[in-house]
């Protein structure tokens, strides 16, 4: 009878362990800045600009239900008006895609600026890259 219990206590100790090995932790939500660059004259998607995209959703995955804001930029080019044309084809191009690729519309909001608040400052003369983009920052749930 003694056997039968200590055999008993053994399993019902072996079959209630909790498991040794701890669930990783998810990677912390990166809120960006993250830079799309777009091509000069072009709100289109490039080919690369599609696979920052892609790198952005990804890294979305870790922000929950954060908000997300896309701020187009675009460089001097042009008159005001056509810069500022730019910046919002190229935000709604952004947004579209995201979309398409399941990130919820209702949590994109967006801001063109033209070329009124340049990411960069070339020197006279010369373009940035920079101010030819669309700029993302995820806000976390509650700001």
């Amino acid at each position: 009878m003694l056997r039968k219990s200590v055999l008993t206590l053994a399993c019902v100790t072996f079959a209630s362990a909790a498991p040794l090995h701890a669930q990783p932790t998810p990677p912390p939500c990166d809120l960006g800045p993250h830079i799309v660059l777009c091509d000069q004259f072009s709100s289109d998607l490039s080919p690369k600009a599609r696979q920052q995209l892609d790198r952005i959703l990804m890294a979305y995955t870790n922000c929950g239900r954060a908000s997300v804001m896309l701020t187009g930029h675009k460089d001097t080019l042009h008159t005001a008006s056509q810069a500022m044309s730019v910046s919002e084809k190229r935000n709604t191009n952004v947004a579209i895609y995201l979309i398409n690729k399941g990130m919820p519309g209702a949590r994109i909001s967006a801001a063109a600026l033209g070329k009124t608040r340049p990411r960069a400052n070339p020197p006279k003369g010369t373009f940035a890259s920079e101010n030819r983009s669309v700029e993302i920052v995820f806000r976390p749930a509650g700001y």
